[in-house]
């Protein structure tokens, strides 16, 4: 990884695009703000996500189109809008879809990145964050890249941009009011990939427009007062923290491919696709799991049941492999396994993020308010907050 000089952060095209909140007529793109708003107010944070699109839409009108052709509308839609497109490929099935929505419908994709802390992690390939992108997506990601030579392929050590983040002396606690739900060093530093990597910046400096693209995020399908909807979780920091949004600075662009006010239909489309497979499948189908899951649930015989991580893939990602190697999802958000080699350390770059968790938890602690997943254990992580219900029946 080449690292550049310091330059000002970059302003997504439309900021509000990745949601805000709101505590009465105060609005912030910083949910620990909101909940300070909340501690002088008494009015509670509610998390906005493209209302004004997606309330306007007909959710329970399912569209005719199949999924593999609103997928390819959206990657041209991208295309279109771009100079060039660096899509960051983890491995798994969000983003895996859209490599291969794009290649199978020869729409040219830029450039195939990826990230992790190798370094840090003493060269442990076999690491929570190494050992996926080893295994899965550097080996496709070559394979593609051997077939259609034009596109770039990267992969960026995440380690000594972590360290260097939590260095600089005036970022204190700045960095808990600049990610909002996924709190962890690899999250944030990844808002700055594009600060350090030269190739980037250099293009900007030509008049280029850069999209980052980004597999987020997979539907949300729950049942309402006895109906089925969609509801957006306010995980978005996880790709477009909130430091991007607070910066006004024009250059680099950021995409989510499918969680986008500009992908309703395939959103309306994914929803009733997990609609359909929830009331279709049998219960002992091994896509379902009586665990938690945030994927849709279905009661039958009194019991609740829950589409698995792997059965969601199958129904929205028809060509998705389930064999695929994978990690499975993180146990939390924050003090992730994925940071552990940073986080047991004690150099002064690790103590000050763990000092920054520790004012986060102060200061929910002291509004006593339930913000907290389980205020006794922190990686359980913040509670979420959910956009109004979106029916589709």
């Amino acid at each position: 990884m080449q690292v550049g000089a310091k330059m000002p952060l970059p302003l997504p095209q439309n900021k509000d695009h990745y949601g805000y909140y709101t505590v009465g007529n105060y609005k912030t793109y910083s949910k620990l703000d909101a909940i300070l708003k909340h501690e002088a107010t008494g009015d509670f944070p509610q998390w906005h996500f493209n209302d004004d699109v997606f309330s306007q839409a007909n959710w329970r009108v399912e569209p005719t189109e199949s999924l593999q052709e609103l997928y390819r509308r959206r990657a041209q839609q991208i295309r279109d809008r771009y100079d060039y497109i660096v899509l960051f490929y983890s491995g798994g099935a969000d983003s895996t879809n859209i490599l291969q929505t794009f290649i199978n419908n020869d729409i040219k994709l830029d450039e195939i990145a990826q990230f992790y802390s190798l370094e840090g992690d003493g060269g442990d390939k076999d690491s929570n964050f190494n050992s996926e992108v080893i295994r899965v997506a550097i080996p496709w990601s070559l394979k593609v890249t051997e077939q259609y030579t034009y596109i770039q392929h990267r992969v960026i050590d995440q380690s000594q941009l972590i360290e260097r983040i939590y260095e600089e002396p005036e970022i204190k606690y700045d960095f808990i009011f600049q990610q909002n739900t996924c709190i962890s060093p690899n999250n944030f530093s990844r808002v700055y990939l594009r600060k350090f990597v030269k190739d980037y910046a250099d293009m900007i400096t030509t008049g280029k427009r850069i999209c980052f693209l980004w597999g987020a995020e997979k539907p949300r399908v729950s049942v309402v007062d006895g109906r089925y909807c969609v509801r957006f979780l306010d995980m978005v920091d996880n790709c477009v923290s909130p430091l991007l949004q607070q910066n006004d600075f024009p250059g680099w662009y950021d995409e989510l491919f499918y969680w986008s006010p500009d992908f309703v239909q395939g959103l309306i489309k994914q929803a009733h696709t997990v609609k359909r497979a929830l009331t279709a499948l049998p219960l002992n189908d091994v896509n379902f799991t009586q665990d938690y899951s945030p994927f849709g649930t279905v009661t039958r015989n009194g019991q609740s049941w829950k589409l698995t991580n792997h059965g969601l893939h199958q129904v929205i990602y028809p060509d998705w492999d389930i064999t695929t190697f994978s990690v499975g999802k993180k146990r939390s958000p924050i003090l992730s396994l994925r940071d552990s080699w940073y986080l047991d350390k004690t150099t002064g770059s690790s103590q000050r993020f763990l000092a920054g968790i520790n004012e986060f938890d102060s200061i929910l602690s002291r509004v006593k308010n339930g913000f907290w997943k389980n205020e006794s254990d922190l990686m359980a992580g913040v509670k979420g907050c959910l956009t109004p219900p979106y029916f589709i029946e």
